[in-house]
This record gives structure tokens, C-alpha cells and sequence, in this order.
């Protein structure tokens, strides 16, 4: 599994925003920024953020367009991780050419295993059971799939003009971190935050012959003929557009792969999830032991692959539940107007690392009640930033131009998401991500996290 090691900065200015997914302004180059985003203004409108709406749960709704405005308490920060040697937001790495073959743009060169992602964060304590809705402009970055904590939906809108308009619907509840190992861990700290990483279509391309660097047997002024698909169909991805998973686990990721199916239509999903095994005690009182939640959504067109006509043949038969651990589960599939929402059905975080089996319309199931001593190899694999809620470590307050180093207040022995909290006019962090500044600048950056 992937990890991300990257400081979510951002300073946010009160501006006029986009009231809607249509543009203010035409812009030349559509490719969003890499690094912290902010809001949009008349002349930000690509890699920014559009509006959050809060609903309560007496289902009041409140737009918000600029981060001035936002009540207390509540921050919303997002930003695009290059996620390689180039630092770069830009996912438009295939094409389908004239000739019908899929290439790898000329501006990709050098950057084949990379490919960029956007991570969000939504915080706002007390307010669990409240739903969230924040509207993002992508630029470019066409989103296809999403996973990590509090998603309940996303939609993703083509605005015609090359760009995307990503709306992204969580419910804020609590998530918990503990220290490792996690199988017999119990919670000893918890926050109300939503976290979120968006990969793009790109990601989502078949692999079906290997592919070549720029330089190949023919090229013209934007792409070359690296072929990765097969000739005359152009590029091909897998039907994934639209899907999210989503855990309240501390860490989570998914892979795919095609089983005994074609390879066009990849039919075992594994989740890889991980939490502590019992909630924070309370005092004198027993141990409660965390409930488990692992669920995927899959829109229309994958259901559609594997041969269903309509949502409505898709049943308790079409798919199978499987765990690392043996656990008992209780799946439910959940038929919504884009596709299925299926629950997996997990009780508790030992191990589970779960696995969902489909099989097309009219094939037989053979049901398993645990994980097969080999697994299948992934094809492809989608992985997210481990899903983390730190310990609180609260420094005493520090005399004027007294010094502390953070090695003396953080362990860096055990591996996982770490936060820290300064405030104070002339507050100064050295050596962070090798980012150095003056006290006014990181006054201003004086929340973050690596």
C-alpha cells in the first residue's frame, strides 16, 4: 500500500466564488495546481473550492462560499499530490489516436508508475451526524473513484469545456487512532473528521499490452504511439467511474483483480482495513469492541460489464463475502439510481481484510466463508492515504525565544499519521518537509499534519 507523506497547508482568502458548476472565466491551461488548493475566485477556477453546504440533522441546509464564512469550528482544506518525480497536477496521460491505438502523452515522459490524486480534509468537532457537501473544481483532473472515511456520495459533472465539476457528500461521526498492534488495541484518541483521496480516470486504464516510453515506432507533436491497449479500440478503462469505498478504519485500501473472469472486468475486490479493536474506555465501565464498516458503491456501467441488464437482477446471489479472519458477516446490497451500495457486513477489526467476489449474470457463486491461502495477484490496485486521527500530545506553554526540538515531543519510531497544533504571533517550525520560513509566514501554517 501506498503512503503519502505530505503537510496539507493552506492559507484561505475570502473571495466571490463559483455559485455553480459552470465557469466564470475561460482559462488556457486547465491543469489544477499541485500542492494546498484554496477557494475560487473570477480567476481561480480550476483546483479549488467551489462551496460546502452543512446539513443538520434536522435537515437544514446552509451554503458557504468563501472559508470567512464558515462557521466555527468547521475547516475544509484540500490539496493534489503529484505522487512522483514531476510536480505536476496533470492526469491527462493517455489518448486514443487517429489510428485507434491508446498512447502515453509526450508530457508524461518520465513519469511512467506516478500518477496524481487529490486529498481533502473535513473537520469540525462535536458535529457528528451532520452531513457535509463540498463542490470542488477540478480543472482537467477528471475524478473517477474515491475512497477513505464518511463518504456517502459523490457525483462527478463534465462541464464541456475540458474541466470537471467533483461534489463529494460525508457524514461527520468520530474516528478513532490507536497505537499499533491494532488487532488488540482499544482507542485512545478520537476527532470528528472526514478524509478523503480522489483518483482520476487515468488510473483506471487496462493494461493489456506493456507499455512504452515516448520515443516509440511513430509520434507527432502531442503524443506518441506507446501502445498500452489494443489496436483500433483506443484507450480502455476499467468500469470503475463513479465507484467509492469507504471504512471507518484508521487505515484502508483496495485492490482488484480478474479471478477466473475476463480481464476487461475485474470481479474480486480486496480491502485491506485497520483499526483498533475496541472503542476508548470509559471509566468503570467494560470494554466495547469497535463495529466494523467496510462498504463499496459501483456504479451502473460495472454491473452492465458483468452482464446485468439492470440493477434490479443483481441479487444475494451475484456476490459473495470473504475474511481474512473468518468472521461472520452480514453483507446488504443497497440498489441506488447510479448503482449498488453494498455493505460488507463486517462485525469487528481483528483482521478481516475483506474480499467481495461477483460473478456475472447467470454464473454460479461458490461461496467461501474465508480468504483462500493465495489470493489472487492484482491486475491493479487502488490504494488510499492511511485514514488517521493522532494522539494529542499537549506541550506546556514555551517562555519567549525558548527552543524544543519535536523529536522530544513525537515518537518517529512507530509508523502512522502525526499532528501538530502551534499558536502565537512569532511561532516558528524548522525543519518541516524541509520548508523554512519567517514567523509571519508560519503563523499563518499553524495547523497541519505529515
Amino acid at each position: 500500500m501506498k503512503r503519502f507523506v505530505f503537510a496539507s497547508f493552506a492559507v484561505l482568502t475570502s473571495f466571490l466564488v463559483v455559485g455553480s458548476s459552470s465557469r466564470i472565466s475561460a482559462a488556457v491551461d486547465n491543469t489544477p495546481p499541485v500542492g494546498a488548493w484554496t477557494w475560487c475566485t473570477e480567476t481561480n477556477v480550476n483546483g479549488c473550492i467551489e462551496a460546502v453546504t452543512t446539513i443538520s440533522p434536522e435537515k437544514v441546509e446552509t451554503v458557504y462560499t468563501s472559508m470567512a464564512s464558515l462557521p466555527s469550528g468547521l475547516t475544509v482544506t484540500a490539496n493534489c499530490s503529484a505522487n512522483g518525480p514531476v510536480s505536476s497536477c496533470d492526469t491527462n496521460r493517455y489518448v486514443s489516436r487517429d489510428d485507434g491505438t491508446c498512447a502515453e502523452t509526450s508530457a508524461w515522459s518520465g513519469r511512467f508508475g506516478s500518477t496524481p490524486s487529490i486529498e481533502f480534509d473535513i473537520r469540525w468537532e462535536g458535529k457528528s451526524g451532520w452531513d457535509l457537501r463540498v463542490r470542488f473544481s477540478t480543472g482537467n483532473f477528471q475524478p473517477a473513484f474515491t475512497i477513505g472515511h464518511g463518504t456517502t456520495a459523490v457525483s462527478t459533472t463534465n462541464d464541456g469545456d475540458g474541466t470537471y465539476t467533483y461534489t463529494h457528500t460525508s457524514k461527520m461521526e468520530k474516528a478513532y487512532y490507536a497505537p499499533a498492534p491494532l488487532a488488540t488495541a482499544i482507542a485512545n484518541s478520537q476527532g470528528d473528521w472526514v478524509h478523503i483521496q480522489v483518483w482520476p480516470r487515468d488510473h483506471l486504464l487496462m493494461p493489456t499490452n506493456p507499455l512504452s516510453m515516448p520515443g516509440g515506432s511513430s509520434s507527432s507533436s502531442s503524443s506518441t504511439s506507446s501502445t498500452v491497449a489494443p489496436a483500433a479500440t483506443g484507450c480502455k478503462y476499467y468500469p470503475f467511474d463513479g465507484a467509492w469505498a469507504e471504512a471507518n478504519a484508521q487505515s484502508f485500501s483496495w485492490s482488484y483483480s480478474s479471478g477466473n473472469m475476463s480481464s476487461s472486468v475485474p470481479n474480486v475486490l480486496k480491502f485491506t482495513a485497520a483499526a483498533a479493536h475496541y472503542l476508548p474506555q470509559v471509566s468503570g465501565q467494560p470494554l466495547q469492541i469497535m463495529p466494523a464498516r467496510v462498504q463499496v458503491f459501483l456504479p451502473v456501467s460495472y454491473f452492465s460489464a458483468l452482464g446485468y441488464q439492470s440493477l434490479s437482477e443483481f441479487n444475494a446471489a451475484s456476490y459473495s463475502i470473504a475474511t481474512e479472519d473468518g468472521q461472520a458477516t452480514a453483507p446488504t446490497a443497497t440498489i441506488q439510481d447510479t448503482g449498488i451500495l453494498i455493505n460488507l457486513g463486517l462485525q469487528h477489526y481483528s483482521s478481516p481484510n475483506p474480499s467481495v467476489t461477483f460473478v456475472a449474470k447467470g454464473a454460479a457463486l461458490n461461496r467461501t466463508t474465508a480468504m483462500p491461502a493465495t489470493p489472487p495477484k492484482p491486475i491493479a490496485s487502488v490504494v488510499a492515504t492511511p485514514v488517521s486521527v493522532p494522539a494529542k500530545v499537549t506541550l506546556p506553554k514555551m517562555a519567549k525565544r525558548a527552543t524544543k526540538t519535536l523529536a522530544s515531543i513525537i515518537s518517529y519510531k512507530s509508523s502512522g499519521t502525526k499532528k501538530w497544533k502551534v499558536s502565537g504571533v512569532y511561532c516558528i517550525l524548522l525543519g518541516c518537509m524541509g520548508y523554512f520560513g519567517d514567523a509571519n509566514s508560519v503563523a499563518a501554517y499553524a495547523n497541519g499534519r505529515f
